[in-house]
């Protein structure tokens, strides 16, 4: 150590830069000597503009946008152009969580900050893979994966996956997928606003276009991945990894999940273990089968079963909460009622759309937001209307559907909803005197599961040893750290309508019921709720 003062980290000599090209004079116009930029030669003051320009232009390139899970993220250009319609600014008004608000009320956050979140860790994850392993992917290939995290969920329908059962209903088993409308919304946003000459002055072609969607659909040109031919036409074999970010039809792990699992929790405050950040760095690419593909070291086993216990657990006490699937039941059937009497929306030909068939035509989908449905069905004054808003008024008053019984089963139950509703309508029918009609009661069903059902998704994923075997987990093995299988089902039956005769009656053949259907069949526990 020196006598200097211990503060001073480093000094620099200041005599070496040029400072003329600054004009620091201060020059209020009083008389006195030649101000220091009366001497700056053009040059100089040529290059100070150009560079102060250069900056702007960086600027343009990429937006940085802040956001409450992942702090700063940056956007690039190409994708700030995306999010920049009027197609895309509709997230905003889809909450991620359709009805969960009536009960968790922080749940109000949207699918427009939930699809910048999987832009930005899909981004994350395949800056690493670029420098763990340098030339598997390019930069045309990263803004691919980033565009495909952004536009996930274009196709999303009012209030959350519970629109994919409103088709359902309302159009006799018809089965509408939102992700197939994602595909539909990023041609009419691409359209709409005139992106492909911005697509292509930031390198990207039509196959790239094809690319994008293939990460969000899977395959849709060639068929399915199940015969062994390769069916993508967007990438080769050798970019397979790269269908594996956005959403993964394998082992269903994918930054997806990461960014809902972390911002719903935020939300609902049960809480969430697994670290993406140490999945992304312990991952890594390897050849298996002609295909490269996403491995995960071998000793991470634990860390992803975590994640999907995490998953079980925002199920069960969030998504699936039981108030929130009474809710959302009663929801379902305002919409119902509401469905083609609402004059929201018009065909071609100048006639009402239905509600259930806006997914049909992009145009009029894009139009469907949360608040403005449910507030048009409200305010409505066509009396056609009335059944609807009663229904969801009742819901702002808190007069909600009432449990009268449910049946709980460690696996799968093996009832599907309309048999156990058209069941129960038989035992009223039978009853001699009863106050119920037909469809007061509701049948509503709750899965909990890893999300593959009865498979553990672990199973599904490759990991390598520290030597670079890959390797795979059975099920015996995975059991050792999951002693019992996380799959349970549930049916709650509920009474549409709430005077105490009726409810009483209501439990009366939800006991019948319950006691005929699963009589002598072991682990079914059922309840009557008073």
């Amino acid at each position: 150590m020196t006598g200097q003062d211990d503060s001073v980290v480093f000094q620099f000599d200041d005599s070496s830069l040029d400072m003329s090209v600054l004009d620091i004079s201060g020059d209020s116009g009083s008389p006195g000597p030649t101000s220091p930029s009366s001497c700056i030669p053009r040059a100089k003051e040529r290059d100070w503009a150009s560079f102060l320009r250069r900056a702007e232009e960086e600027d343009v390139k990429n937006t940085i946008i802040a956001d409450n899970i992942h702090g700063h993220i940056v956007v690039p250009a190409i994708c700030q152009a995306v999010i920049d319609t009027p197609q895309f600014d509709r997230l905003r008004g889809l909450r991620q969580l359709g009805s969960a608000h009536y009960v968790y009320p922080a749940a109000k956050h949207s699918r427009w900050e939930h699809s910048l979140g999987v832009m930005h860790l899909a981004g994350q994850f395949i800056n690493h893979l670029m420098l763990k392993k340098p030339g598997c992917a390019d930069e045309v290939d990263r803004i691919c994966v980033m565009l495909a995290g952004l536009c996930h969920d274009l196709g999303h329908g009012p209030f959350s996956h519970l629109w994919e059962n409103f088709v359902s209903e309302a159009r006799d088993g018809y089965k509408w997928m939102h992700e197939k409308t994602s595909l539909d919304m990023l041609d009419f946003i691409i359209n709409d606003n005139n992106l492909l000459p911005v697509f292509a002055q930031n390198g990207l072609t039509e196959n790239d276009i094809t690319f994008v969607k293939e990460m969000i659909f899977g395959p849709f040109h060639k068929g399915s991945d199940k015969d062994g031919a390769w069916p993508y036409l967007g990438r080769g074999p050798e970019k397979f990894f790269l269908y594996e970010i956005v959403a993964n039809k394998i082992s269903s792990i994918d930054v997806d999940k990461w960014d809902y699992m972390l911002r719903d929790n935020s939300a609902l405050s049960i809480g969430v273990t697994f670290d993406y950040r140490r999945f992304i760095l312990h991952s890594d690419i390897m050849e298996v089968e002609g295909r490269s593909r996403l491995c995960l070291r071998d000793k991470e086993a634990e860390s992803v079963q975590e994640m999907f216990l995490d998953r079980v657990r925002l199920h069960r006490k969030g998504y699936q909460h039981r108030t929130i699937k009474i809710i959302d039941r009663m929801v379902l059937d305002a919409l119902l009622a509401a469905d083609k009497h609402l004059d929201l929306l018009k065909t071609s030909s100048g006639q009402v759309c239905p509600l259930s068939k806006a997914c049909d035509d992009v145009l009029e989908f894009s139009k469907l937001s949360d608040d403005f449905l449910m507030r048009s069905i409200q305010y409505s004054s066509d009396p056609r209307m009335e059944q609807a808003k009663q229904i969801l008024n009742k819901i702002t008053k808190r007069q909600l559907y009432k449990l009268v019984g449910y049946v709980e089963y460690c696996g799968e139950i093996g009832i599907k909803v309309k048999e156990a509703e058209e069941d129960l309508d038989k035992v009223i029918k039978e009853k001699e005197e009863t106050v119920l009609r037909d469809a007061d009661l509701a049948v509503i069903k709750k899965k909990i599961n890893m999300g593959m059902g009865s498979t553990n998704p672990v199973e599904n994923v490759l990991f390598f040893d520290k030597k670079g075997r890959t390797r795979g987990f059975t099920s015996d093995q995975l059991r050792q750290v999951l002693p019992r299988e996380v799959n349970s089902e549930a049916l709650m039956v509920v009474c549409r309508r709430d005077e105490a005769e009726v409810l009483k009656d209501a439990r009366d053949v939800f006991k019948t019921w319950a006691k005929s259907t699963f009589r002598g069949r072991k682990g079914f526990n059922f309840r009557i709720v008073d």
